[in-house]
């Protein structure tokens, strides 16, 4: 039977090595790529959540300012609009506002919704080819040293 070099074994073994050390560290860099979508994905919500909470602060500072404008106001006459119906002018226009603040919203939301998605299909796809190149330069490296695999046919 036929031992190869003490050199060959051991150049066998470094390769080895070398190799799990790159499947590692593609582990690892892959791991990290994951965890910064996730906080990237994580700061895009708690920006739309601090834009929704800016918003609905305005629009209460805006109902504050009409209060103490309606309080300093002089007493009117008859003829003119009545307190009930300049609240309910009012109202209806803070319901509109925030009708369409809630609209933004949920366009956003969509919005990120699709890239998320998107980016996912990505990344399967180019999981896919990687692994395809990876099996074919494998294939070629295998019929180009059939001997060293001991094998007769493909």
């Amino acid at each position: 039977m036929f031992e190869p070099p003490i050199l060959d074994q051991l150049m066998g073994v470094g390769g080895l090595l070398l190799g799990f050390v790159a499947v590692y560290r593609h582990i690892k860099m892959q791991e990290q790529r994951e965890e910064e979508e996730r906080r990237e994905e994580q700061e895009f919500a708690s920006m739309i959540i601090q834009g929704y909470n800016h918003a609905y602060e305005r629009g209460r500072e805006a109902e504050r300012q009409q209060i103490r404008k309606n309080i300093r106001r002089e007493f009117k006459s008859d003829e003119e609009k009545s307190d009930f119906e300049i609240y309910l002018e009012d109202e209806n226009r803070k319901i509109s506002l925030i009708k369409e603040y809630l609209t933004d919203y949920e366009k956003l939301a969509k919005d990120y919704r699709g890239v998320v998605s998107e980016n996912k299909l990505l990344k399967v796809e180019k999981m896919a080819l990687e692994g395809m190149h990876i099996y074919e330069d494998m294939r070629m490296k295998y019929r180009a040293n059939r001997r060293k695999w001991r094998a007769r046919y493909v």
